[in-house]
């Protein structure tokens, strides 16, 4: 069950001000009251309303209940737009701390300021979009400094998946005249601009990688080696290569990692593709074990008898 504030935009179009629901999972329609919903209003998910705006619109607005409550701040989890939606207003997602996945369409170009601040725990972006589509998912990427992992959907179907690690920027004091320069750590920022008119750039994101291997931790490459592997858009035989041989030179390290986080997934990925060698093989299954990742120690010794 839900309701929805709206307010109306012209003759065709309508502006989401309020979302009401009985949980923190919100699916928003495309239309509402007749009208094409193409905006997301400022502070719409936040707890925080912008200073003269009340909770109720010209009396439409569907008021509070034990079963019916604004989905708004620590209360939403997860987030559907609908492809209609062009406009995420300013603060919309301010200060939801719970939230965890956000799905959006490949029409939504304009990103008001602040629209994902203080969202510490959004891992995951769902994109309804082709990979090679213009989108604007650059000007999303640039509110957002934490990791963040994409995915690219077509008719429901994920055709890509990227993974954007964290970076950190701060000035520092570079000389006696209180000159201060800029400090970037972590790769992230540069992954984050690989794009051309505003459609993802695969193949500068793979040469990214060489740079990231310096300084991102082991769990963010093979995750983001990973992805790439499982989901090869615009994948040369080069930077295939190259992914390989960052799971072949730290084979028992990786294993190691992926153990200890049950990362079953990508664990299935590295026997598919032939990366885990029979020593490598029989310490992961030693490590499973020792860990009790009984489903892990299963997937190694079916790969095993498979390889005979």
């Amino acid at each position: 069950m839900q309701n929805l504030d709206i307010e109306r935009i012209n003759e065709k179009e309508a502006r989401l001000l309020r979302f009401y629901g009985s949980d923190g999972e919100v699916l928003i329609p495309e239309e509402a009251e007749g009208l094409k919903l193409t905006e997301i209003g400022a502070y719409c998910f936040s707890d925080h309303k912008p200073a003269g705006r009340k909770e109720e619109t010209d009396g439409k607005a569907y008021k509070a209940t034990s079963a019916l409550l604004p989905v708004c701040g620590d209360l939403l989890e997860t987030a559907v737009l609908p492809n209609t939606v062009t406009a995420l207003g300013a603060f919309a997602f301010y200060d939801c701390k719970n939230l965890r996945s956000l799905t959006v369409g490949h029409r939504l170009t304009e990103i008001g300021d602040g629209a994902f601040m203080n969202c510490r725990n959004l891992k995951r972006l769902r994109l309804n979009a082709k990979p090679k589509d213009r989108t604007g998912l650059r000007r999303i990427l640039k509110q957002w400094r934490s990791e963040l992992q994409v995915s690219f959907l077509c008719d429901g179907t994920e055709e890509a998946r990227i993974l954007f690690p964290e970076f950190t920027e701060s000035y520092e004091e570079i000389g006696p005249a209180h000159i201060f320069g800029l400090r970037i750590e972590g790769e992230g920022k540069r992954i984050r601009e690989q794009f051309r008119d505003e459609v993802f750039d695969f193949r500068g994101y793979d040469a990214s990688f060489l740079k990231a291997c310096q300084e991102e931790s082991l769990l963010t490459l093979l995750r983001m080696a990973a992805c790439r592997l499982r989901f090869p858009v615009d994948l040369s035989g080069e930077a295939e290569e190259r992914y390989r041989d960052f799971f072949r030179s730290n084979e028992k390290k990786v294993l190691g990692e992926i153990i200890d986080r049950r990362m079953k997934d990508e664990l299935r990925l590295l026997l598919d593709c032939g990366l885990v060698s029979p020593e490598a093989r029989r310490f992961a299954i030693r490590r499973a074990s020792a860990a009790g990742f009984l489903e892990g120690n299963l997937i190694l010794i079916t790969a095993a008898s498979a390889a005979g």
